[in-house]
């Protein structure tokens, strides 16, 4: 099984390197998380084949197997850190395959220093309808906003699928006109979001 993961992180990133259009989709994600972060230290999860480390400093990029380009094995549900050590916990199409969100949540919350950020890029589907209830189950967490984005562009580019339906130039142009339609349409038709979740600046260590 490892080695087969090890495979799938080895042909997803020979994609990366191919795809010129699939690296400026994923830079799109990687400049709204690091809009967010706060200054300090940031965890990665689920770091794969180790994108976000070419855009932000200071990051540790952990993920449940290893790879030479990630600093560490880790599960997002017993993560082998201090408390209060982490500006920032980012995640990328992650929480929605980890088997008990509650138990990361209250591992982010436990390693997370005050006012620190756990910053998900995850698919639109993965919705926030019951506030109320999180923030019951996390007391010292607090969903801060929801950006939605990745309307078109996206899914055009064809991911990490070998194909795409369009090319750098245009998918670069549809951005640029996308971020002016977020706003407006991005509840309603975009193919993901950036949650961000925040611990109470008040929140003991």
């Amino acid at each position: 099984m490892e080695r087969a993961a090890s495979g799938q992180l080895a042909d997803h990133r020979g994609v990366w390197d191919r795809k010129p259009v699939l690296r400026l989709v994923y830079e799109d994600f990687y400049d709204r998380v690091a809009a967010a972060c706060r200054a300090g230290r940031t965890i990665e999860i689920g770091g794969g084949i180790g994108n976000l480390k070419r855009r932000l400093t200071d990051v540790v990029a952990t993920d449940i197997q290893s790879a030479p380009w990630l600093d560490c094995v880790a599960d997002a549900q017993r993560l082998p850190f201090a408390d209060a050590c982490a500006a920032n916990i980012v995640m990328v199409d992650v929480l929605h395959h980890l088997e008990f969100p509650l138990v990361f949540f209250r591992e982010a919350a436990r390693v997370l220093r005050p006012g620190g950020r756990v910053l998900m890029v995850e698919p639109t589907l993965i919705a926030t309808r019951d506030r109320d209830r999180f923030h019951r189950l996390c007391p010292t967490l607090r969903i801060a906003g929801v950006q939605w984005f990745a309307l078109a562009a996206y899914p055009l580019s064809g991911g990490f699928q070998p194909w795409s339906l369009i090319g750098e130039s245009i998918a670069r142009r549809l951005i640029r006109i996308e971020r002016g339609l977020e706003p407006a349409l991005g509840r309603f038709v975009a193919f993901r979001m950036l949650l961000t979740v925040e611990k109470a600046a008040d929140a003991e260590r």
